[in-house]
């Protein structure tokens, strides 16, 4: 049994799906298998990210395949994907795959905007004075020991 028929990934942070460009349409002319590792693109950068396949062991040009990433710089995807996202898939500067995300597994990777999270704040929350720079610190280190960003504050 080759790599491709076991190959797994350790901790999947993303559902796709791609379709595999045909060498008519610039894409690759042989096939891929689980466990390749093109770079994901998006926001105009390359990213490392090996694809373990879902429905299949091989996809061929011109077909489409469902997969899950995971990617080797993780710290650098925090707060960056959103369900339905374009994503690419690539081989240095040539494209040989496009798709979309389907699923964010990992839930630190989902797209935070500024404007959404104000305006799903409580209404009952008031801003700290400067005065009680002291009641902030003790909320925040608060929040992070049970958010478990920080487990010893």
């Amino acid at each position: 049994m080759s790599n491709v028929d076991t190959f797994k990934l350790s901790s999947p942070e993303i559902e796709a799906e791609i379709y595999y460009l045909s060498e008519g349409e610039g894409g690759r002319k042989t096939p891929v298998g689980n466990g390749y590792r093109g770079q994901l693109y998006y926001n105009g950068k390359d990213w490392d990210a090996p694809q373990q396949f879902m429905n299949k062991v091989w996809c061929n040009p011109g077909e489409t395949v469902k997969v899950q990433l995971q990617t080797l710089s993780s710290e650098y995807h925090v707060g960056q994907i959103k369900q339905g996202m374009e994503i690419e898939t690539r081989e240095g500067s040539k494209t040989v795959g496009r798709g979309k995300v389907l699923k964010v597994l990992r839930d630190d990777f989902v797209y935070w905007d500024q404007e959404t999270f104000i305006r799903n704040l409580d209404k009952n929350i008031k801003p700290y004075s400067g005065d009680d720079l002291l009641g902030f610190r003790i909320d925040f280190d608060g929040y992070l020991t049970v958010t478990v960003i920080i487990d010893d504050i």
